[in-house]
């Protein structure tokens, strides 16, 4: 079991100013699942986040554009080549292990999952996707890569597509580094 982030809302979605309730001690609810889910990434945000687009992530994941902060490792622009508003999400080298959860989902007959990385750095760790049979528990490795996949932050972004059961709840991608120069991307998420 991890520590849970808690959920917030798009800027563009917020409520007009309204009172706040004092906060709870529970687990945040879930939203309701969904038969299919992209996330661009592509929106205007602090480059520090608990929950945007929906997803659910744990420490270390931050939403950024340009290049990673630390030198020599990291992707230098996001994976749709704008130098405005073209966010990713990226593991800092200077964490461990950490996760980016979709949203619950109702896939009916199975479903597809795509998504773009990039994993340059001399001490790349591993990114992995895995299909969750409970929302950001209980999940299968349905997809694994390890050490540097790009010779440089200028590499382009690879796209990745798996098949998930339909028994898959949620798409959980675990990041897990291995030294200071382990920067990895990841951004694009779509479920179909």
């Amino acid at each position: 079991s991890n520590t849970r982030a808690g959920y917030v809302i798009c800027a563009s979605d917020a409520p007009t100013a309204t009172p706040t309730a004092a906060p709870s001690t529970q687990a945040p609810t879930p939203p309701a699942p969904v038969s299919t889910y992209f996330c661009s990434n592509d929106y205007p945000v602090d480059g520090f986040f608990a929950y945007k687009c929906g997803l659910l992530v744990t420490n270390g994941w931050r939403l950024w554009s340009g290049s990673t902060p630390s030198a020599f490792t990291g992707p230098s622009i996001g994976p749709n080549l704008r130098t405005t508003i073209d966010r990713y999400f990226y593991l800092s080298s200077s964490v461990g292990k950490s996760y980016v959860t979709t949203p619950p989902l109702s896939l009916s007959g199975g479903g597809t999952v795509e998504w773009a990385y990039h994993m340059y750095g001399d001490t790349i760790g591993r990114l992995e996707a895995q299909a969750c049979t409970a929302f950001d528990d209980n999940c299968t490795r349905v997809w694994s890569r390890s050490q540097e996949q790009h010779s440089s932050s200028t590499s382009p972004w690879t796209y990745a597509q798996v098949s998930v059961p339909d028994t898959t709840v949620s798409i959980r991608f675990c990041g897990n580094r291995s030294g200071s120069r382990g920067d990895v991307g990841l951004a694009n998420i779509r479920v179909i």
